[in-house]
Formats: structure tokens, sequence, C-alpha cells
């Protein structure tokens, strides 16, 4: 099992060297230092300073799939949310993934790491995590590419991470796997670890986990808490691959290896050719992602080749529900472009 190291914010150029251009996670125990959001450490005194604040809640992504609710969203006061908690303390809604509320912004400054550079996107996104005791996010990898931030602001969470090479072991479905970690002993979560090559970590007040770009992840809430994510910096190749491929595993795997600009060498000729074979589009968007998802696949062999071909478990997206019909067509209106 791999031990994530804890780090106090080195300086900007350090942790994009050291960090950021070699996808690794990282807990970082003195970001926000000095400002205001560190003065918060539990439930009651969130409650006392955001109370009256709006916040968005939906159900928790896996049972929204599960029970075709969709992503159906109300507000409610940040006060009247933990109401709502404490009267039903198995309740799958929280606030995931929305704006940040400017009274909670106001109370942190960006870090300077999270500043674009030359050649990279000037997206950036400040969102909120709200949520009690029991809820969870999924294993997955975030398919904006985006690096990010998760600032625990109160309450523990149990964070796991998980290298690339495990991707075929964790019954990959698009970017969603399909263990339920959260029903497995502490025994069988440890062999699980030792499998995959992952990582655990017991994240609390004060503490920001990073998260590389792409990386397969989850989160379980021991306690009731609250999260500030900040998503940050996504290289221009980057940006390009996405626009190009299908956000799986072998996406997922070829801009893993392109995380380190100094290695062209390694990933030149494989975004050449994922951009070569995407500009020739023919008439079918459908036929088109069809054939550019067998390209990254080969792609994905010859950079990986001592990397385990098959997966540990039924190919999931040929008996489920599809999770993104809308990347199914190259052509599909709602399909996003990145910037």
């Amino acid at each position: 099992m791999v031990e994530i190291e804890r780090i106090a914010m080195p300086s900007a150029e350090v942790f994009y060297r050291e960090y950021m251009c070699k996808s690794k996670p990282v807990i970082i125990t003195d970001l926000f230092a000095g400002e205001q959001i560190r003065e918060i450490a539990d439930r009651e005194a969130a409650i006392a300073r955001f109370g009256e604040v709006p916040i968005m809640v939906r159900d928790e992504y896996s049972k929204a799939l599960v029970e075709g609710t969709g992503a159906a969203t109300r507000t409610l006061s940040y006060a009247d949310y933990y109401r709502h908690v404490d009267a039903n303390r198995d309740t799958s809604l929280m606030a995931i993934e929305f704006k940040t509320p400017e009274k909670i912004a106001s109370q942190y400054k960006v870090p300077p790491v999270c500043e674009s550079q030359d050649g990279e996107s000037e997206v950036f996104v400040n969102q909120c995590f709200i949520g009690n005791a029991g809820n969870r996010a999924q294993i997955h990898f975030d398919k904006a590419g985006l690096h990010g931030f998760l600032y625990q602001v109160f309450g523990r969470k149990r964070y796991f991470w998980f290298p690339h090479s495990a991707s075929h072991k964790l019954i990959p479905m698009t970017q969603v796997g399909g263990w339920n970690l959260h029903n497995f002993t502490d025994a069988d979560r440890r062999g699980f670890l030792e499998f995959t090559g992952g990582a655990e970590a017991i994240i609390d007040a004060g503490d920001c986990m990073y998260v590389p770009t792409l990386s397969w992840h989850a989160v379980d809430y021991l306690d009731d808490s609250m999260s500030i994510s900040l998503r940050f910096r996504r290289a221009d190749r980057i940006t390009r691959l996405l626009n190009a491929a299908f956000p799986d595993m072998y996406m997922q795997g070829i801009a893993e290896a392109m995380a380190d600009p100094a290695d062209e060498a390694r990933w030149g000729w494989a975004l050449a050719e994922i951009e070569k074979a995407n500009a020739a589009r023919g008439d079918d968007g459908a036929e088109h992602v069809i054939r550019m998802r067998n390209l990254t696949r080969a792609i994905h062999a010859m950079l990986y080749p001592d990397m385990g071909r098959e997966r540990y478990a039924i190919d999931t997206e040929e008996y489920l529900p599809d999770l993104l019909p809308h990347f199914r067509d190259a052509d599909h209106p709602h399909r996003p472009s990145y910037i």
C-alpha cells in the first residue's frame, strides 16, 4: 500500500515540478495559512458563520444513477441543510460541485500555484462540498482534466487514490470504477489497496489533498464535513487530447504519460496520431468515436507494454446503462468542448 506524503506547501515552481509533473498525490498541511477559513474547525463554527448562506444540494452520484433520479437539485440554507441531516442521518443529499458562495469564498485567497501559466487553460473552478457522515464519492476520475486541491474545512474524510496501472482492476466504466469501498471490511480494504497499489489517507480539518489531473480517487465522509475544491491548470496538450478522445482508462493513461512536458519524446507521437485521426472525421459521429477509442487503446498498449491487457471483471459498458451517451457521438450537440 502506498503512503501519501504530508508536506508544507513548497514554492509554486517546486510543487509543479515535483508533484504536478509526476502525477503524485500529496497532503498539504498549511494551505490557506493565515486565512479566515482556517478559523473554522468544526460544524458549529461553520453554521455560526455561514448559517444563512444558500447552498444547492442533490443526491450523491451513485444513488442518482441507480435510482434514475438524475441531478435534480434544491436550495437550502447552510443551517437548514444540517437540520435536515440531523433529522435524516442516512440522507444522500449533499452539496456537490456547486460554485462556492461568495461569503465562503471571501474567507480565503487562491494560492499562486493555481494561477495558469503560458501553454495552459485559463479555466479555474472554485467549488464546495458539504455533506454528512456516511456519504461518499465512488471511485472515479474527473474527466475535465484539471488539477485539484480538496481543502478540508471541518470533519474527517477517508481519501483513496489509485495509480493508472490499476485501472483494469477497478471495474472501470468510462471514468467510474465499480467497487463499493465503503462496504469493505478494514482487512478487505487493506488487501484491495495492496492488490491495486493504491493509497488511503484520513484528511482532517486544515488538511488539503492534492488530486493530480485525471487520477482515480474515491472519498468516504467519516463525519459531517465541508471541503473547498479548487480545480486549476490544464496543459494545452491535455486539452487537445480531451477534445479528441473518449474519457476512459485508455485516454487517462495517455494523459498521464503526457504529465511532464519534458517527456515529449515519449508521448509526442501519440498526441500527433490521435489528432491526425480526429481530423479525418467521417460523416458518422458515432462510428468516429468507436475508431478513436480503438486507436487510443492501441496507443495505450504501446505506451504501457507491461500493464495488464485484460480487465479483472466483465466489461460493464456492455451490460449497464450508458454513463456518457453524449460522448458516444462526436457530433452530439451536448458533447463538451474543452478550452
